[in-house]
Protein backbone atom coordinates (compact mmCIF):
# COMPACT_ATOMS: atom_id res chain seq x y z
CA UNK A 1 0.00 0.00 0.00
CA UNK A 2 1.34 3.49 -0.92
CA UNK A 3 0.99 6.29 1.43
CA UNK A 4 0.69 10.20 0.27
CA UNK A 5 3.75 11.81 0.96
CA UNK A 6 3.57 14.31 3.48
CA UNK A 7 3.03 17.96 2.11
CA UNK A 8 4.69 21.47 3.38
CA UNK A 9 1.77 22.99 4.87
CA UNK A 10 1.19 26.08 2.34
CA UNK A 11 0.81 28.87 4.85
CA UNK A 12 4.40 28.39 5.94
CA UNK A 13 5.76 31.39 4.22
CA UNK A 14 9.51 30.92 6.03
CA UNK A 15 10.73 28.20 8.34
CA UNK A 16 13.22 28.02 10.53
CA UNK A 17 14.62 24.24 11.89
CA UNK A 18 16.75 23.39 15.39
CA UNK A 19 18.16 20.10 16.30
CA UNK A 20 16.73 18.50 20.09
CA UNK A 21 17.77 18.64 22.47
CA UNK A 22 21.26 18.37 21.48
CA UNK A 23 21.49 21.14 18.93
CA UNK A 24 24.23 18.76 16.26
CA UNK A 25 22.63 15.54 17.11
CA UNK A 26 19.10 15.71 17.69
CA UNK A 27 17.59 13.11 17.32
CA UNK A 28 14.74 15.46 17.05
CA UNK A 29 14.59 18.26 14.47
CA UNK A 30 12.04 20.83 15.16
CA UNK A 31 10.55 23.08 12.53
CA UNK A 32 8.88 26.62 13.27
CA UNK A 33 6.29 27.47 10.52
CA UNK A 34 6.33 31.60 9.68
CA UNK A 35 4.05 33.91 8.53
CA UNK A 36 3.70 37.67 7.63
CA UNK A 37 0.89 38.97 10.13
CA UNK A 38 0.29 42.75 10.02
CA UNK A 39 3.89 43.17 8.52
CA UNK A 40 5.79 41.17 10.98
CA UNK A 41 7.17 37.07 10.91
CA UNK A 42 5.34 35.33 13.35
CA UNK A 43 5.42 31.85 13.89
CA UNK A 44 2.40 30.12 12.97
CA UNK A 45 3.07 26.44 12.89
CA UNK A 46 5.45 23.48 14.81
CA UNK A 47 6.60 20.06 13.08
CA UNK A 48 8.70 17.29 15.20
CA UNK A 49 10.49 14.68 13.52
CA UNK A 50 13.17 12.42 14.33
CA UNK A 51 16.61 13.69 12.14
CA UNK A 52 17.50 10.20 10.95
CA UNK A 53 15.82 7.18 10.90
CA UNK A 54 16.95 5.23 14.21
CA UNK A 55 19.05 2.71 13.00
CA UNK A 56 18.73 -1.14 13.51
CA UNK A 57 18.81 -1.11 16.95
CA UNK A 58 16.06 1.96 18.19
CA UNK A 59 16.36 3.45 21.77
CA UNK A 60 13.49 4.03 24.01
CA UNK A 61 15.09 7.63 23.52
CA UNK A 62 13.37 7.97 19.86
CA UNK A 63 10.04 7.50 21.22
CA UNK A 64 8.21 10.81 20.88
CA UNK A 65 6.07 10.71 23.68
CA UNK A 66 3.57 13.48 25.22
CA UNK A 67 5.57 14.30 28.15
CA UNK A 68 8.51 15.03 25.25
CA UNK A 69 6.55 17.14 23.39
CA UNK A 70 5.84 19.18 26.12
CA UNK A 71 9.21 19.39 27.49
CA UNK A 72 10.48 20.82 23.58
CA UNK A 73 11.28 24.62 24.44
CA UNK A 74 9.03 26.23 21.82
CA UNK A 75 9.58 29.52 23.42
CA UNK A 76 13.43 29.45 23.47
CA UNK A 77 13.24 27.68 19.58
CA UNK A 78 11.17 30.58 18.61
CA UNK A 79 14.01 33.16 19.68
CA UNK A 80 16.35 31.49 17.86
CA UNK A 81 14.95 31.01 14.77
CA UNK A 82 14.04 35.05 14.89
CA UNK A 83 18.22 35.38 15.76
CA UNK A 84 18.79 32.81 12.92
CA UNK A 85 16.49 34.25 9.87
CA UNK A 86 17.96 38.26 11.36
CA UNK A 87 21.62 36.92 10.62
CA UNK A 88 21.03 35.38 7.18
CA UNK A 89 18.88 38.00 6.25
CA UNK A 90 22.40 40.27 6.95
CA UNK A 91 24.48 38.16 5.85
CA UNK A 92 22.69 38.23 2.22
CA UNK A 93 22.37 42.23 2.50
CA UNK A 94 26.30 41.49 3.07
CA UNK A 95 26.71 39.96 -0.34
CA UNK A 96 24.35 42.29 -2.04
CA UNK A 97 26.49 45.64 -0.86
CA UNK A 98 29.53 43.75 -1.92
CA UNK A 99 27.56 43.10 -5.49
CA UNK A 100 26.75 47.23 -5.33
CA UNK A 101 23.38 46.05 -5.26
CA UNK A 102 22.30 49.01 -2.21
CA UNK A 103 18.77 48.51 -2.85
CA UNK A 104 18.63 44.76 -2.29
CA UNK A 105 20.66 45.07 0.85
CA UNK A 106 17.87 47.21 2.49
CA UNK A 107 15.57 45.60 1.09
CA UNK A 108 17.19 42.18 2.60
CA UNK A 109 18.13 44.23 5.70
CA UNK A 110 14.01 45.59 5.88
CA UNK A 111 12.97 42.07 6.02
CA UNK A 112 14.86 40.39 8.75
CA UNK A 113 14.10 43.38 11.08
CA UNK A 114 10.24 42.11 10.21
CA UNK A 115 11.91 38.72 12.48
CA UNK A 116 12.46 41.02 15.65
CA UNK A 117 10.35 40.35 18.95
CA UNK A 118 8.00 43.01 19.66
CA UNK A 119 9.03 44.88 22.52
CA UNK A 120 6.91 45.55 25.71
CA UNK A 121 4.62 44.06 27.74
CA UNK A 122 2.26 41.06 26.77
CA UNK A 123 -1.40 43.23 25.62
CA UNK A 124 -3.65 43.52 28.98
CA UNK A 125 -6.48 40.94 28.53
CA UNK A 126 -9.89 42.06 28.98
CA UNK A 127 -12.57 41.65 31.28
CA UNK A 128 -14.54 39.88 28.32
CA UNK A 129 -11.47 37.48 28.29
CA UNK A 130 -11.69 36.36 31.64
CA UNK A 131 -15.25 36.01 31.34
CA UNK A 132 -14.50 33.57 28.07
CA UNK A 133 -12.05 31.88 30.23
CA UNK A 134 -14.43 31.21 33.23
CA UNK A 135 -17.03 29.86 31.05
CA UNK A 136 -15.01 27.60 29.20
CA UNK A 137 -13.52 26.50 32.88
CA UNK A 138 -16.99 25.76 33.76
CA UNK A 139 -18.41 24.07 31.14
CA UNK A 140 -15.27 21.51 31.04
CA UNK A 141 -16.27 21.00 34.73
CA UNK A 142 -19.41 20.58 33.96
CA UNK A 143 -18.81 17.56 31.56
CA UNK A 144 -16.17 15.91 33.65
CA UNK A 145 -13.20 16.85 31.66
CA UNK A 146 -9.88 18.89 33.63
CA UNK A 147 -10.86 22.60 33.24
CA UNK A 148 -7.30 24.36 33.19
CA UNK A 149 -6.46 21.61 30.56
CA UNK A 150 -9.52 22.90 28.36
CA UNK A 151 -8.70 26.51 28.43
CA UNK A 152 -5.09 25.63 27.91
CA UNK A 153 -6.25 23.35 24.70
CA UNK A 154 -8.92 26.02 23.49
CA UNK A 155 -6.55 29.26 23.64
CA UNK A 156 -2.97 26.85 22.41
CA UNK A 157 -1.27 28.39 25.96
CA UNK A 158 0.67 26.80 27.85
CA UNK A 159 -0.61 24.84 30.83
CA UNK A 160 0.76 27.56 33.80
CA UNK A 161 -0.47 30.29 31.39
CA UNK A 162 -4.33 28.61 31.40
CA UNK A 163 -3.72 28.41 35.43
CA UNK A 164 -3.10 31.99 36.09
CA UNK A 165 -6.41 32.88 33.69
CA UNK A 166 -8.25 31.11 35.78
CA UNK A 167 -7.30 32.29 38.86
CA UNK A 168 -7.06 36.22 37.28
CA UNK A 169 -10.93 34.93 36.64
CA UNK A 170 -11.69 34.00 39.99
CA UNK A 171 -9.95 36.85 41.08
CA UNK A 172 -11.88 39.21 39.50
CA UNK A 173 -15.06 37.30 40.15
CA UNK A 174 -16.08 35.55 37.18
CA UNK A 175 -14.98 31.88 38.35
CA UNK A 176 -16.34 30.42 41.49
CA UNK A 177 -13.25 28.97 43.72
CA UNK A 178 -13.59 25.16 43.47
CA UNK A 179 -11.48 22.47 45.19
CA UNK A 180 -10.57 19.30 43.65
CA UNK A 181 -13.66 17.46 42.49
CA UNK A 182 -13.94 13.92 43.95
CA UNK A 183 -16.28 10.89 42.70
CA UNK A 184 -19.61 11.67 44.04
CA UNK A 185 -19.20 15.62 43.95
CA UNK A 186 -22.05 17.51 43.67
CA UNK A 187 -21.93 20.44 40.94
CA UNK A 188 -23.99 23.76 40.80
CA UNK A 189 -26.17 24.05 37.46
CA UNK A 190 -26.97 27.60 36.19
CA UNK A 191 -30.57 26.84 37.04
CA UNK A 192 -29.71 27.06 40.32
CA UNK A 193 -29.98 23.07 40.25
CA UNK A 194 -27.45 20.75 41.08
CA UNK A 195 -25.69 17.85 39.14
CA UNK A 196 -23.97 15.01 40.41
Amino acid sequence: MEFPRPRQPREWQEISFEYWPDPLAGPWLVKIGWRQISGRWEPIGIKVEATEPPGPVPLESHILTAKLVREIPVGELVKSGRRKQQATCEMVAGWEEKEGNQEGAQHMRDYGRKFEARAGRPPILSDDHYRQVADIWMEARRHGDPPTKTVQDRYVVSYPTAARWATESRRRGFLQAYGKRRAGDVLPLEDGGEQS
